[in-house]
């Protein structure tokens, strides 16, 4: 019997593949090391080595938030399709109840006095409000930017593996400190225990993935 294998997003595949690539660039020859043995230079590649990581794991979130809004805005544009991804877009946005776009008021459309958004122009906008203002302004890979990024896209986050959650959060924090404080003011980095959690960060991304995949055939 032929074992089933799961496959994961090119966009996945390739993260991974760029973890694999960091590790060997930067610490794979320090782990033998004790950290009171690593030299000067050797720090500050475990400290390279966790700011990368860092960016390339917030850049695979951002880049399929991208992917999931992209698919939405095409289903409606191209198909006329509302996805589970574009209704909760339109649950979460904020213009709901502004009487300007909504056309509350009374207007006349022969004099081009209109006043309302039609359905195609707030679509549109929802759209291109939610890539400038919550993807590209994305700075993090914390619970808060899990939140901003994937639960109006229709992807419960509190449904998500809270160990995981926890761990996204400490290890954001620890590249905070690592990015934006003096290295004298650092504690040096335990390679041991990074792996680890880098590895408890990839597990739940593949079930990330999954969602994220899932809600793309929607």
């Amino acid at each position: 019997m032929v074992e089933d294998v799961k496959t994961y997003s090119e966009r996945f595949n390739n993260l991974e593949s760029r973890l694999y690539d960091l590790e060997n660039h930067y610490v794979s020859q320090l782990y033998e090391k004790s950290v009171i043995d690593l030299n000067p230079k050797e720090l500050d590649m475990c400290r390279g080595y966790r700011v990368l990581c860092h960016a390339e794991v917030e850049s695979y979130l951002e880049d399929r938030a991208l992917e999931l809004l992209n698919h939405s805005r095409s289903n409606w544009f191209h198909h006329k399709k509302i996805n589970t991804s574009l209704l909760s877009l339109f649950a979460h946005y904020k213009f709901l109840d502004n009487p300007v776009i909504n056309g509350y008021e009374e207007v006349g459309e022969g004099n081009n006095n209109r006043k309302y958004m039609k359905l195609d122009e707030k679509i549109g906008k929802i759209c291109a409000d939610f890539k400038e203002e919550k993807i590209k302004m994305n700075h993090g890979l914390k619970q808060k930017n899990l939140i901003n990024l994937l639960v109006p896209l229709g992807i419960d986050v509190f449904e998500l593996d809270t160990a995981w959650l926890s761990t996204m959060d400490s290890f954001g924090s620890r590249r905070g400190e690592t990015a934006h404080t003096s290295v004298q003011t650092q504690q040096p980095i335990d390679l041991t225990t990074e792996k680890s959690d880098l590895e408890i960060i990839k597990h739940g991304l593949k079930e990330l993935d999954e969602l994220i995949d899932n809600l793309l055939e929607d």
